[in-house]
C-alpha cells in the first residue's frame, strides 16, 4: 500500500503598506465576543447600582 503525501507549501506572507494597515486594523476593532462580554458587564454593573 502506498500513500501519497503532498508538500509542504510555502505560505504567503504580507508585506508593505497594505499588511501594516490590516495588523493596525485587526487590533483596532475587539472581538465580537469581547463586546459581548462587555455589554453583560454593564448589565451587571447596573443591577448591583440599582
Amino acid at each position: 500500500m502506498t500513500t501519497m503525501v503532498k508538500p509542504i507549501e510555502q505560505t504567503t506572507a504580507l508585506s508593505g503598506k497594505f499588511a501594516q494597515d490590516f495588523i493596525k486594523d485587526a487590533y483596532k476593532k475587539p472581538s465580537i465576543s469581547a463586546i459581548e462580554k462587555n455589554q453583560r458587564a454593564v448589565q451587571l454593573l447596573k443591577k448591583l447600582r440599582g
